[in-house]
């Protein structure tokens, strides 16, 4: 997805396995139109949200967000390859719970996505990525993802997410996978 504010990809993911999958390596490039690579995320210091997925649990498809791209060059093409998990988790993962989404329009900030998000599982998170899709007509047509910091056992955080592409008349989707685990 690319628009005057950037580019973002989304990667579908879903684990085939019976367990959920933790810190799951992702990598992907961009290609342009005459296959040279405009963009690849492997550059030295990215946070692991954009390298990572933090958990996949089974037989459920989370749809990962990168809205921190730098292209070099305008991408038509993707490749993304998932890796081996680097952690196993023995029994269910840290469960959030999301609120509502609402689409706002602010006119110095643009198009943005509010919402909030609880921490129901006895595991305080840091650094909790949610990430937003927007669909119209079945095709993805935005994307952007929000990070709360720190969200303590029990506690509730509001969180704001400027997309990539536009969402308006669309239907959002958000997924926040623990990042915190057992």
């Amino acid at each position: 997805l690319q628009d005057a504010n950037g580019t973002a990809v989304v990667v579908p993911l879903r684990s085939k396995g019976s367990a959920p999958l933790g810190r799951v390596p992702l990598s992907f490039e961009l290609l342009g139109k005459s296959g040279s690579r405009v963009y690849r995320n492997d550059t030295p210091g990215l946070d692991s949200s954009l390298v990572e997925a933090p958990v996949l649990e089974p037989g459920r498809r989370l749809l990962w967000v990168d809205d921190q791209i730098q292209v070099t060059g305008k991408p038509v093409r993707a490749k993304a390859v998932a890796g081996r998990p680097r952690a196993q988790l023995t029994g269910p993962p840290p469960r959030m719970e999301l609120g509502p989404l609402e689409l706002t329009d602010d006119p110095t900030e643009g198009v943005a996505v509010k919402g909030s998000v609880k921490n129901a599982s006895t595991v305080e998170q840091r650094r909790l990525v949610v990430f937003i899709v927007a669909r119209r007509g079945g095709r993805i047509v935005a994307a952007g993802r929000s990070i709360v910091p720190r969200l303590k056992v029990g506690a509730t955080a509001k969180f704001t997410a400027f997309l990539i592409g536009d969402p308006r008349k669309a239907r959002l989707s958000a997924a926040v996978p623990p990042t915190t685990l057992p």
